[in-house]
């Protein structure tokens, strides 16, 4: 059974203190100060049904476009104004979620988001170890890397958190989890004793269990266990020879 947590990658630059008593998140109290004044900058990666950004498929209908999600607003060449509007990003299951903490639980309006998109993700490196930035294909990953650079604070996605994302940047806990299983259909091609059995099976692996030890060593082995009984035997059989006397009468 394996197991893959969805979660929201954030940035050191918004941290909230919690409450003594309870340990929830206290609004009236985070930390929106150390942003220095400015924006909240939050990365959207474009998924239908996770998070999609509706006012920008309705403006691309409108000029006669198709919307390719996780393509459109991640293309410098195709990219709408609308992709770049927070509250439009407030659609999927995961974008209305994220859209409801900023607004009702934040307070936050279209004026204190930098809506962004892959299309705002720079080439930068890690300026501490150049050979650790990552170069590969996954806006994933790319974009725990600007969080990590500085330069984004958030990014909304169902991300998994792996081992090499979670040593990158801060993860929250997780929304959402998905379990997998591993189902193999058995093809035996052998019968042996009514019991299936594939033809590549060694049954003289089946004595493999003894090969750490020599032959003379097990032998060791089995002589103390048969002195061993020997003398538990010895010891209980001969308490009745031992047994103290009957007390006068």
């Amino acid at each position: 059974l394996l197991g893959a947590h969805i979660c929201l990658v954030a940035g050191d630059n918004f941290s909230c203190a919690l409450q003594s008593d309870v340990g929830y998140a206290d609004p009236n109290v985070c930390d929106l100060v150390k942003l220095q004044h400015r924006p909240f900058r939050v990365a959207f990666i474009d998924k239908q049904y996770v998070t999609q950004n509706s006012a920008a498929v309705a403006k691309a209908k409108s000029l006669g476009l198709s919307y390719i999600y996780g393509r459109t607003c991640e293309n410098v060449a195709t990219a709408l104004p609308e992709c770049f509007v927070a509250s439009n990003w407030g659609h999927g299951w995961i974008g209305k979620f994220m859209w409801g903490v900023f607004s009702n639980y934040l307070g936050l309006t279209d004026d204190n988001i930098i809506a962004m998109t892959t299309v705002n993700f720079t080439s930068a490196t890690d300026p501490k170890n150049k050979t650790s930035v990552y170069k590969g294909s996954s806006s994933y990953t790319r974009c725990v890397w600007e969080v990590n650079l500085g330069n984004i604070d958030m990014c909304v996605m169902d991300s998994w958190e792996t081992m090499e994302r979670r040593a990158i940047a801060q993860f929250t806990t997780a929304l959402a989890v998905d379990r997998f299983k591993l189902i193999t259909v058995a093809t035996p091609d052998a019968f042996t004793l009514s019991f299936p059995m594939p033809s590549s099976f060694d049954t003289d692996s089946m004595g493999t269990i003894f090969q750490p030890l020599a032959p003379e060593v097990w032998g060791v082995h089995a002589a103390l266990l048969v002195l061993a009984g020997l003398s538990v035997l010895f010891a209980e059989s001969s308490r009745a020879w031992f047994k103290p006397p009957p007390p006068p009468p």
